[in-house]
């Protein structure tokens, strides 16, 4: 049935992909013509989208001859525009002279005043006028449209028809024209200026057919002509293609396939498969002037009107399509044709015709419509005359991002947001390719999201601005997941992930970790007084809080940090803390609260109770003071236990430290003698880094006394201790003996920060010369 209707049938995708690709593009005369009649912008956006599609164009010679004829009238007549307008206002603002004049003796309407004003601002808008016509060009003499259309068709239009061709079209015309066989026939009655002019269009159509056979190409034939004997429309005036008749005569005579155009949508078209941008004002502009004569006829014939603010929307936002109404009722009917529950037309609204002859009616139908051509046609009630406006309607899109980078702990809150316009609200669901699956609900990873049941989904509202924002929190799904990779989905719609074909929706890969804790202590004995850092990374949710636990025989100390923003932490046991500190080992636990940042293992200060949440929260596990109470090993054994139970998700790491009486031991120095550069070295517990003194003096210097028995002579400075062996940590001092005085002295040494102190005693002997010792024994 296809083939023996042809005509009837809309072109599938495919066959519109061949036309665009494979066949040739004819330009009517009216559309060269309304060149001259379009803006700057609109034109040069015309021009360029022909140059792009130049190796495709071809003209019949009835265009070219048509055009060139045609041409000269249209520069004339826009030069004209001046002086009509120039008339129209010279004659209005009589007849508004005349009127205020009546009210010259009103007692509050200053006449005379706004007469004056008026008159000023007519003058100035013809003086305006007057200097656009002077700068006006010269088109006859210079005409670039004429040069960049000779460019484009340049060896691209078709010959000349003989005398006898064409007395052999006038011919068969007449008996198409009797017959109504398109195209041409609605030109039978119009006057001409030679008596078989009325058969331009007839000519133009065989030239087409003619070139069609040479070429053996498929056809797009461009062309703003509104009349039905080229156009097949339904009773409501709605525009559905070409002419049955002409698809099927071009189809058996040259074998190709015919499509037509006018110009907008040509361009609309032809900019959206090269993936241009498409500018809705030039848009707009082409069909006000293919309908510039309706338009200029209202005034002597019943017309309506209809245009829409915009040529394509994305689904779910609003169009609004206005018009005029010249047909003396009060309501416009509006009808509309499309995909789906369109498809034979649907009367949507009767808009109401206001006193100056307008209407407007806003269509949002929001997600309900699917995608594809919507024809809104406007017609009086007895369907007598109408008007027709085509818009696009596109689906939508939905992104989503998430916050941070792309590599998550378990027990975050993670944000994800993003835009939609393809819904009211998104859809929210996971896959992981081991753990996960199939999708499942984001909140509760115990439901498999099925297709169109929204419960199996984490639905999230979409704002008025068109974004959306969730923050999910891994906390609550954490014994679900498992580290490794996901993908998250955000869906226009409650579908599985089998049914996503043809639907909006957006994803985003992540990383899922499980949060771990290190950490280690500066050193694993300390002196009485020392301090003692312990330092680490603790990774999980931002600004995480570890638990640090210190057991002693005698002592217990328990404290909650937070980390760092880059999830390091450090704790000090202060001086002052490990002084009262007796010698002894102590144990330390830092525990890591995990996926729900609790700690499932915790104190009761005020009670002295160490408590656990399982078997139930807040049951005891042992006390720090009374009976029943456990210190040093047993407690933190306890606290261990309690930990690492499989129902408690926290995590532990154990140290520990052990605390030693402060201990400073010079090693002897030794017989020395003057002017000898020699070093005295100690061994300590004390910590790496203290500040040690130390002073050098004779043992026979008094600062007390007031006769001493030689002159003072020694050293003093301070020292750091370094890293030392087997256990102990140094420090080491230079001493120059060159000032001494041969005397016996002492070596002191004290922690600048404690009252740790040590000594030596060495002596210093005179240095003799070699002839001094062999005198002394051969003498």
């Amino acid at each position: 049935m296809r083939n023996q209707l042809l005509g009837y049938y809309q072109p599938t995708q495919e066959e519109f992909d061949n036309l665009w690709e494979n066949g040739l593009i004819i330009l009517d005369t009216n559309v060269l013509l309304n060149l001259y009649r379009s803006s700057k912008t609109t034109n040069k956006e015309l021009l360029e989208t022909l140059k792009r599609y130049s190796e495709k164009l071809w003209i019949p010679y009835q265009v070219a001859v048509e055009y060139q004829k045609n041409r000269i009238n249209i520069i004339s007549d826009q030069k004209r525009g001046y002086n009509d307008l120039i008339a129209f206002l010279t004659k209005n603002e009589k007849q508004i002279s005349t009127k205020f004049s009546e009210y010259s003796r009103h007692p509050y309407i200053e006449a005379k005043t706004l007469q004056e004003q008026i008159q000023n601002l007519f003058l100035s808008i013809e003086t305006q006028l007057q200097n656009l016509e002077k700068a006006h060009p010269d088109l006859i003499s210079d005409d670039p449209i004429l040069n960049e259309v000779t460019r484009l068709f340049d060896g691209r239009t078709g010959g000349k028809y003989t005398g006898d061709q064409l007395l052999k079209i006038y011919d068969e015309g007449k008996k198409r024209y009797e017959l109504k066989i398109p195209p041409g026939y609605e030109d039978n009655e119009k006057s001409k200026n030679s008596e078989n002019e009325h058969y331009g269009d007839l000519i133009l159509w065989y030239q087409i057919i003619d070139k069609a056979k040479t070429s053996n190409k498929p056809i797009i034939f461009v062309t703003d002509e509104k009349k039905d004997d080229w156009w097949y429309k339904n009773n409501f005036g709605q525009t559905i293609g070409p002419r049955p008749e002409l698809v099927e005569e071009i189809q058996s005579k040259a074998n190709v396939s015919f499509y037509m155009y006018n110009s907008d949508r040509f361009l609309l078209y032809a900019q959206e498969r090269s993936h241009q941008t498409v500018n809705q004002d030039i848009l707009t502009e082409l069909r006000e002037i293919r309908n510039k004569d309706k338009i200029e006829e209202v005034r002597k014939d019943e017309v309506v009107y209809i245009e829409a603010n915009r040529d394509s929307f994305i689904i779910g936002r609003s169009v609004d399509v206005i018009g005029y109404s010249y047909t003396n009722e009060k309501f416009v009917h509006l009808m509309l044709f499309g995909p789906g529950q369109f498809s034979e037309g649907v009367e949507i609204d009767t808009p109401r015709v206001s006193d100056s002859n307008r209407w407007r009616y806003t269509w949002n139908p929001r997600y309900s419509i699917k995608a594809g051509l919507y024809t809104f046609v406007v017609y009086d009630s007895k369907k007598r005359i109408s008007d027709e406006v085509t818009v696009k309607a596109e689906k939508g899109a939905v992104t989503m991002v998430t916050a941070g980078s792309s590599t998550y702990y378990i027990g975050e809150k993670i944000k994800l947001s993003g835009t939609s316009t393809a819904s009211d609200s998104v859809y929210l669901a996971i896959r992981g390719i081991d753990s996960i699956p199939y999708a499942k609900k984001l909140d509760e990873l115990s439901v498999i999201s099925k297709n169109n049941e929204p419960h199996s989904f984490v639905e999230v509202g979409v704002r008025s601005d068109g974004t959306w924002s969730y923050h999910w929190d891994t906390s609550a799904v954490g014994k679900f997941l498992r580290p490794g990779i996901y993908t998250l989905y955000a869906i226009e719609g409650p579908f599985s992930l089998d049914n996503l074909e043809e639907k909006a929706f957006g994803t985003n890969s992540i990383i899922i970790k499980k949060p771990f804790a290190s950490c280690t202590i500066s050193q694993p004995t300390i002196a009485q007084g020392d301090r003692l850092i312990f330092s680490g990374i603790a990774k999980g949710v931002p600004r995480q809080k570890i638990q640090i636990w210190i057991f002693g025989n005698s002592f217990s100390h328990q404290d909650i940090i937070p980390t760092n923003s880059d999830s390091s932490f450090e704790y000090i046991l202060p001086s002052s803390l490990t002084k009262q500190l007796k010698p002894d080992e102590y144990y330390v636990i830092i525990q890591h609260p995990m996926i729900n940042n609790e700690f499932d293992v915790y104190f009761d200060s005020l009670k002295k109770i160490v408590l656990t949440n399982f078997p139930q929260p807040t049951t005891p596990l042992f006390s720090i003071d009374g009976p029943q109470n456990l210190h040093g090993a047993d407690a933190a054994m306890a606290v261990l236990e309690a930990i690492n139970n499989s129902n408690i998700d926290d995590i532990s790491i154990p140290l520990s430290f052990s605390v030693q009486v402060p201990v400073i031991h010079v090693i002897p120095i030794g017989k020395k003698y003057v002017g000898e550069l020699f070093t005295v070295m100690a061994s300590t517990n004390l910590a790496i880094d203290t500040e040690i003194m130390f002073e050098v003096f004779s043992t026979s210097y008094h600062p007390d006394q007031k006769i001493q028995s030689g002159e003072f002579s020694g050293a003093t400075g301070t020292v750091k201790i370094t890293k030392g062996i087997l256990g102990l940590n140094q420090f080491s001092f230079n001493i120059d003996s060159s000032p001494f005085i041969p005397d016996e002295y002492m070596v002191r040494v004290s922690a600048v920060s404690s009252d740790i102190t040590a000594s030596a005693i060495f002596n210093v002997m005179e240095k003799r010369s070699l002839f001094s010792f062999f005198k002394k024994y051969f003498h």
